[in-house]
């Protein structure tokens, strides 16, 4: 699934499918996390404890207390999936506050797409990502005050289901394309 964004402060994507059935998907309910993508911004994970808190391996993340992460493609411990918020940080490790892992970390550093962490944009965390009424399975959010968005940074886009018909199956990042239309 693609994002886009347009210079009304517009962030959507089209045509959100349910992939088991083929129907366009009108009633989920959605939040949005804009995060920033690339060097300095997004790390890989090299481990994770089951414990409570988690505790993140990343070599030399740069993050500090407080940032919000976006973490993905994590097997094993999947309490680590979604936005996590950084506490007792060291130069190589990370807690993620208010969480519990339960299993065993299976490594994939190694791999093409391995568990990666991503930091949050302030003030863009799970904005409500609204489907268009009469439309087929599109979701919009309007980001207000973010021209910084229109810069040469590149960014990923966080989308999760809050709901219970779509939570465990409606997560996706995607890149966000800067566009001229919607």
């Amino acid at each position: 699934m693609q994002l886009y964004y347009n210079n009304d402060n517009l962030i959507w994507c089209d045509s959100l499918i349910d992939t088991k059935t083929g129907i366009y998907i009108n009633d989920a309910v959605l939040k949005l996390t804009v995060c920033y993508s690339g060097t300095g911004y997004e790390g890989t994970i090299t481990g994770l404890t089951a414990a409570s808190p988690i505790v993140a391996t990343s070599a030399n993340h740069g993050l500090s207390n407080g940032n919000k992460v976006a973490i993905r493609k994590v097997n094993g411990i999947i309490e680590a999936i979604g936005i996590q918020t950084v506490a007792n940080k060291t130069s190589d490790t990370f807690e993620l506050s208010g969480t519990t892992g339960t299993g065993a970390f299976v490594d994939t550093s190694g791999t093409a797409d391995p568990p990666t962490w991503y930091l949050a944009a302030t003030g863009l965390i799970q904005l409500d990502f609204e489907y268009i009424s009469g439309s087929n399975g599109r979701y919009a959010a309007t980001v207000l005050g973010t021209s910084f968005l229109r810069g040469r940074v590149r960014y990923k886009g966080y989308v999760e289901a809050t709901d219970t018909t779509y939570k465990n199956h409606l997560n996706f990042f995607s890149d966000i394309d800067v566009v001229d239309r919607i």
